[in-house]
């Protein structure tokens, strides 16, 4: 991989079709601000940053009219699937147990809590099964378990979720809680998929972990040249540190 102009040739992409994970999305989830018990309107610790719930069918129909395009420049085996990627690297059970481990604790760390369950027997789900797991924070079984506090509705934003700058690919780490589970399985593809075996890495938040930097304000404007936006996602001094 190899990014000198943001206008190029494209010549592979990583994409993601809207999925499970927006079946639960709730209501709660679509509001930034909410009413205290004051009367006064404070931040929602539990919104999402959507502002609307979606028909996941329809998005996903929209999605796959995109994929078809791309993939006529791509080509479709260059067109690759974020939930495909993150099904080839959790194949073997000491992948999935590491994988679920790790995001445990990055709910733990987030919210203050894991949610309570017997989470053992989802190490022995397939593949696709146990990414719907991971995507989704629940698992069906006799009922509906919570195994994560939320979903992953904004995964299909990809841009966000890793930048490659000339020939090294940036891991990004988001500024609000709803995105860093992404970032984290965005890593463990990295780290453990062959499609990014050559590819020498950045990872922003094991260098820089009080900082954050999303993949959307970076724009690489020619061989000397990237423009990163400066914004609350992305600070002077983590622009700096790039």
């Amino acid at each position: 991989m190899n990014i000198r102009s943001e206008i190029s040739h494209l010549k592979k992409v990583v994409i993601h079709n809207p999925g499970i994970e927006h079946h639960y999305t709730l209501p709660e989830n679509t509001y930034e601000w909410i009413e205290d018990t004051h009367g006064g309107m404070v931040h929602n610790p539990d919104y999402l940053l959507f502002d609307d719930l979606i028909s996941p069918s329809r998005m996903a129909g929209e999605h796959l009219q995109l994929a078809d395009i791309l993939s006529a420049f791509t080509g479709k085996i260059d067109t690759l699937h974020f939930v495909e990627l993150l099904q080839d690297v959790v194949q073997e059970q000491s992948k999935r147990e590491e994988l679920l481990e790790s995001c445990l604790a990055l709910d733990e760390d987030i919210y203050g809590e894991r949610q309570k369950g017997d989470f053992a027997k989802l190490i022995d789900l397939n593949p696709s099964a146990f990414v719907d797991v991971i995507l989704s924070g629940r698992y069906l079984n006799d009922s509906i378990q919570s195994v994560f506090k939320w979903p992953l509705p904004n995964l299909i934003f990809t841009r966000d979720i890793a930048a490659i700058i000339g020939e090294k690919l940036l891991l990004t780490w988001g500024k609000r809680e709803a995105r860093k589970r992404e970032m984290l399985l965005t890593k463990f593809i990295a780290d453990h998929h062959p499609v990014f075996c050559n590819i020498s890495t950045y990872d922003f938040h094991s260098l820089h972990p009080d900082l954050s930097i999303e993949g959307g304000d970076v724009i690489i404007f020619d061989e000397n040249t990237v423009f990163i936006g400066k914004s609350e996602r992305n600070s002077k001094e983590a622009i700096d540190a790039i």
